[in-house]
């Protein structure tokens, strides 16, 4: 497809078929379309389009086996379109990040991981984010540019921030600009995955004490009402503490 340009009409159709193929009818599509999903990918690629966040999950909660999902995602890598909307609702979070599990036990033999790690890096955050061992992200890191941001970005999704609070918060203001979504899908998941701690607590105090475009009066709102859930989830006291013991 030589005579296709990035933005064509024709290239971006495509690529919601396959979101939708591989969303909706992939049980019946069977392994016998990877080939083709595997050509577009590398067309796209190689014309600079910058392929959706929806491919990208389509691919993870598809029934290809997890080589399969390795490569294809691997493929698309950090060229990915980080401000196109992305629902999570329906269960879907629940099916992509299931599969996530099922590739960490290959991140140890992949030949791809950076690129792989380029890709998730556009995804809400996932739960399966939380095992995974931080060494992993360090390849991605020192490539610098845009695996560089997407190891940085995938940090913060994972929300294991113990003694790093000021980086973390610093990070997320820095990527929110490249990134529009991020602190609002990070309030979403910390909200509905019943999150809390004291380092969660402190990176948000953090966030919203912060001047910066990227936070909206509705996200700062937002960021309000989960700070008091997170007040409310902190664990009851079973001893109460001797005021003359603290003098």
């Amino acid at each position: 497809m030589p005579y296709l340009k990035a933005d064509s009409a024709v290239v971006r159709s495509l690529l919601d078929v396959c979101c939708f193929g591989l969303g909706n009818c992939a049980d019946e599509w069977g392994g016998g379309i990877f080939p083709t999903i595997e050509n577009l990918i590398e067309v796209c690629s190689k014309l600079g389009a910058q392929l959706p966040r929806a491919l990208v999950a389509a691919i993870l909660q598809s029934p290809f086996g997890v080589d399969e999902k390795m490569r294809l995602v691997g493929l698309i890598g950090p060229n990915v379109e980080s401000r196109s909307w992305l629902s999570f609702g329906g269960g879907r979070s629940d099916r992509v990040n299931a599969s996530s599990q099922l590739l960490v036990e290959k991140f140890g033999e992949s030949e791809i991981l950076d690129e792989f790690f380029g890709a998730i890096s556009c995804l809400p955050p996932l739960a399966f984010l939380r095992m995974m061992p931080t060494g992993y992200l360090q390849s991605c890191r020192l490539r610098g540019g845009l695996y560089r941001r997407a190891a940085s970005v995938l940090r913060i999704n994972s929300l294991r921030w113990e003694g790093a609070e000021n980086e973390i918060a610093t990070e997320a203001l820095q990527l929110s600009s490249k990134f529009p979504r991020l602190l609002e899908e990070l309030f979403r998941f910390i909200d509905l995955q019943g999150l809390c701690g004291s380092d969660i607590e402190e990176v948000v105090v953090l966030l919203l004490q912060a001047s910066c475009p990227a936070l909206s009066v509705s996200l700062k709102h937002s960021g309000l009402r989960l700070l008091v859930k997170l007040v409310e989830r902190r664990p009851a006291m079973t001893v109460i503490p001797d005021p003359l013991m603290a003098k």
